[in-house]
C-alpha cells in the first residue's frame, strides 16, 4: 500500500513552533494525533533550531529544543533526536551535489538538500529489505531506519515523499521532468 510520506521544511517548522499560523498550527496536531507520517531530516533539524536561535536567542533554542523532543516523541513521526541531529547546514548547501541538484530543479541551493532527502528516501523505502524479512533486523539508526520500521508496521511498501513547504518557488520545474516522480512538493496554506 503506497502513502505520502511528509517532510516538512523548516520554514513550515518554524511556523510551527511560533503558533504563527492557523494552519500550521493544525498541522502540528494533526502529527501529534498521528493523522500524518512525518520525516524531519537532520538538515531541517539543525537549520530550524539556528533559525530560532537566531531570530529569537535563547529562548528560540529552548522552543527549538522543546518542539523537536515534542516531535520525536510522536510515534507517526520520524525526527533526529536534538542530542544528535547536528549537521554542518552551510557545508550541506555548498556541496557540489547539492548546487547540481539546485540548478537543474530552478531552486535555491538552502532548498535542495531537502528534495534530495525526500527522493532517497522514497528510494530507500522500496529498495531495503532487512535481513532475513525480520522487522526485528531494522537497526533504529539513522533515522530514515527508524521510519521504514513504522512503515512496516502499518503494512507500507512504497512511498511518495510529499515535501511540505508554505515557500512559493520551492522547486522551479517540474519533477516528473526530471526523473523524482517520487517525489511531491504541496505549498502550504
Amino acid at each position: 500500500m503506497p502513502v505520502d510520506l511528509d517532510i516538512i521544511d523548516t520554514q513550515l517548522l518554524v511556523y510551527m513552533a511560533n503558533e504563527a499560523q492557523p494552519w500550521a498550527t493544525e498541522i502540528h496536531d494533526e502529527i501529534i494525533a498521528g493523522e500524518r507520517i512525518v520525516f524531519i531530516p537532520r538538515y531541517v533539524a539543525t537549520e530550524f533550531y539556528q533559525v530560532m536561535e537566531r531570530n529569537r536567542g535563547s529562548p528560540g533554542q529552548d522552543l527549538a529544543w522543546e518542539h523537536l523532543i515534542t516531535l520525536s516523541d510522536t510515534p507517526a513521526a520520524v525526527v533526529p533526536h536534538p542530542n544528535r541531529f547536528r549537521v554542518d547546514v552551510d557545508a550541506v548547501r555548498h556541496h557540489a551535489t547539492t548546487r547540481t541538484l539546485a540548478a537543474r530543479c530552478d531552486m535555491q541551493p538552502k532548498d535542495a538538500p531537502i528534495l534530495a532527502t525526500a527522493y532517497r528516501l522514497a528510494e530507500f523505502i522500496d529498495a531495503y529489505d532487512p535481513p532475513n524479512h525480520s522487522q526485528d533486523a531494522i537497526p533504529n539508526d539513522p533515522e530514515e531506519f527508524r521510519v521504514k520500521r513504522l512503515l512496516n508496521e502499518i503494512d507500507v511498501d512504497s512511498i511518495t515523499s510529499r515535501i511540505l513547504t508554505n515557500e512559493r518557488d520551492f522547486v522551479g520545474v517540474d519533477l516528473d521532468s526530471v526523473g523524482l516522480e517520487k517525489v511531491s512538493v504541496r505549498r502550504l496554506p
